[in-house]
């Protein structure tokens, strides 16, 4: 059965479009502006099947409500909400139901939210297939949520890292560093006083650059937490050098357990600062490492992409493992990154 003609005056999403357009608003005063912008949503709005998408702010209300501690901190509901504010297409209706989560998290001292959502405002741009969300409003979201960090490393220097690295953790592989605010800022602040833009992609060598360096040395648990959830190797180098730094008597007594689960995460500088560990330690020396349970984390790093690291599991599985399976052997001929671990193969 065919759909029904629309009635010529109906409000559609191509209609809003146009009436927010900035050709459509310029020249007129802030008033003006915004009288047109409440009209036109009030128009499509009322419209008699206006886009389900524009509801989905209340779903994202909702699943906020349930994360809250008022609304009981249902752990299912912050992953969830943690994974549409990561993955989910930004445009009108999500866009309203982030909005509204991030003012939430900076009244609630939320570190996970906040987090996650300074991240996506740090790596976000214009949407130009649509316009929906222009490029200005990203930028004003990247400084304003710097803005909350920088007040907080003054008020509460404390909560300060905690909150930084929750932004951290979410920069991968993937992610194109250049024109982030937020965090060069984390990492070099003192390097961008007085700039209107970033250049700097990576943490510069003296660490004292950094924000609120003093806070950073406070404890060393912020640190060691995002050498858990970080996914980016530069975020990585910021952390490790940071322990290495401030807390060499800490890494001295790390748990072998925490160790074997950092030396498991696919990362080139982990797999470096997990070597690096167990060079350092008397206790770890290759011949005891079957014993303490980090015989196949060692070959794991034959499949390292850091060079370091792959040397060490060279060196290891030629002293200490003579049985290795024919299927392992064979993947690692073909697909190691190493030289050395290929020969060995």
């Amino acid at each position: 059965e065919p759909l029904p003609r629309l009635d010529p005056e109906t409000f559609t999403l191509a209609r809003l479009r146009g009436a927010l357009a900035k050709w459509n608003l310029a020249y007129r005063s802030e008033d003006e502006r915004r009288a047109l912008r409440e009209e036109a949503w009030t128009k499509l709005e009322a419209a008699p099947h206006p886009p389900p998408r524009l509801r989905l702010h209340a779903l994202i209300a909702r699943l906020d409500e349930l994360a809250s501690e008022e609304g009981g901190g249902d752990p299912w509901a912050r992953e969830q909400l943690v994974h549409v504010i990561r993955h989910v297409r930004l445009g009108w209706g999500v866009w309203k139901g982030l909005k509204q989560v991030y003012k939430n998290a900076e009244a609630r001292f939320d570190a996970e939210l906040f987090g996650a959502l300074a991240w996506r405002f740090d790596v976000g741009t214009a949407t130009p297939t649509t316009g929906e969300i222009s490029g200005a409003t990203f930028a004003y979201l990247k400084r304003r949520a710097w803005r909350f960090l920088r007040q907080l490393g003054l008020a509460l220097p404390e909560l300060y890292p905690h909150f930084a690295v929750q932004v951290l953790r979410h920069y991968d592989a993937r992610t194109y560093l250049y024109g982030t605010w937020v965090l060069p800022q984390i990492w070099a602040h003192q390097d961008l006083i007085g700039a209107r833009s970033s250049w700097i992609t990576r943490p510069p060598q003296d660490l004292s650059r950094r924000a609120f360096d003093e806070a950073w040395k406070r404890s060393p648990d912020p640190l060691l937490r995002l050498l858990e959830d970080g996914q980016n190797d530069a975020v990585l180098d910021f952390a490790v050098r940071g322990l290495e730094q401030d807390f060499a008597e800490t890494l001295r007594s790390l748990d072998v357990s925490w160790l074997a689960r950092i030396g498991r995460r696919p990362l080139a500088r982990l797999h470096r600062f997990f070597v690096a560990r167990l060079e350092a330690s008397p206790e770890l020396h290759q011949s005891t490492l079957k014993e303490k349970g980090l015989h196949d984390v060692v070959l794991g790093l034959l499949k390292s992409a850091d060079a370091e690291a792959a040397r060490y599991a060279v060196a290891y599985a030629t002293a200490h493992a003579p049985d290795l399976d024919d299927a392992f052997l064979l993947d690692l001929a073909a697909n190691a990154p190493n030289e050395e671990a290929r020969k060995l193969a």
